[in-house]
């Protein structure tokens, strides 16, 4: 069984910044099998275009899922929307997107959470290489004493 996640992002394909970040990011924090994860992309050309590119999705979800009828699909939109909190504009825009979303696919995350539960991942991770680091120092110590 294969997984799908298809990233909904705001750049368009010339600019392919957002892109290029999200992938850099799943590079460095997270270990996959490549022959199992598939990544697609699709360009907004804008976060206003979101409810545009619904033909799109669906058609790289059904040509995924031709390939083996066991293959699921995730999407996942990217909306830069840093000043929610302060900036009204940006809060109508994540209220009208999280309905869509919310009607379409069941799932919305605002990005502050997502940022913080990946915190949470890299410093759990790092406190237990840490961790392991010190029993090594110790287990080389006590070496040495004796």
């Amino acid at each position: 069984m294969g997984l799908q996640l298809i990233f909904v992002v705001e750049t368009n394909k010339k600019c392919n910044s957002d892109w290029i970040y999200i992938k850099d990011t799943i590079e460095h924090f997270y270990s996959y099998e490549r022959t199992q994860i598939k990544f697609s992309v699709v360009y907004m050309e804008g976060k206003w275009k979101y409810d545009k590119k619904e033909k799109q999705i669906n058609n790289l979800i059904s040509q995924y899922k031709a390939t083996s009828e066991n293959n699921r699909s995730k999407v996942i939109f990217c909306f830069d929307c840093d000043d929610y909190d302060i900036n009204q504009g940006d809060a109508d825009f994540l209220k009208k997107a999280k309905k869509y979303c919310d009607n379409k696919i069941s799932q919305y995350r605002q990005h502050p959470m997502d940022y913080l539960e990946c915190m949470e991942f890299v410093l759990k991770k790092l406190l237990k290489l840490m961790m392991r680091f010190l029993e090594l120092i110790l287990i080389w110590v006590e070496r040495l004493v004796l």
